[in-house]
């Protein structure tokens, strides 16, 4: 595929993808040796990608040491958190696609939520049963997984949200344990 036709394919994901609907992932490309049987386990590592990073690929390395059946990379429709630096949501998508198109473990999809346990909603059905979560994130955004803003009932999602998945959580460097 061209990249104009990744540019057109990229819009049409992005046009379907409706943060005013409920909780839906759509893809933007699926992983060639992806998981096709439950049981196992779907590293997401969702991001604003502005740029993809150094430490983005590391976090990604590190992940595989995991035996997960495939790492699905996740951009929101509309960053609840963070700003973009400059790059549209189409052009980081594309940039994703080319940097990973010999990557047949990775997929690439669009959020139409941004809060976590909003995307684990999302993925049920998109999965085999039995598919297993493990969100690959920083130690910052663990912190913000945790703040009460986000949350009416933050006990209530916090909960829900840890009985429904796994967290491996990066390190930063001078960051407290």
């Amino acid at each position: 595929m061209d990249v104009e036709q990744l540019k057109r394919s990229i819009c049409e994901v992005i046009k379907m993808t409706d943060p005013s609907g409920p909780p839906t992932i759509n893809f933007v490309r699926r992983a060639k040796k992806g998981i096709e049987t439950g049981g196992q386990k779907l590293g997401v590592f969702p991001g604003s990608f502005d740029p993809l990073t150094e430490a983005h690929i590391e976090v990604i390395a590190e992940a595989r040491e995991y035996k997960l059946g495939e790492i699905l990379l996740v951009l929101d429709i509309v960053n609840i958190d963070k700003s973009t630096f400059g790059a549209s949501l189409e052009d980081r998508l594309l940039m994703l696609l080319l940097f990973f198109a010999g990557d047949e473990e990775i997929s690439i999809a669009l959020s139409s939520h941004g809060l976590f346990l909003d995307k684990v909603r999302a993925l049920q059905g998109k999965y085999p049963p039995a598919t297993g979560i493990v969100y690959l994130v920083g130690y910052d955004t663990i912190v913000r997984i945790l703040d009460k803003k986000y949350y009416q009932d933050r006990e209530a999602a916090v909960t829900e949200l840890f009985a429904d998945s796994e967290f491996l959580v990066a390190g930063r460097s001078g960051a407290e344990e």
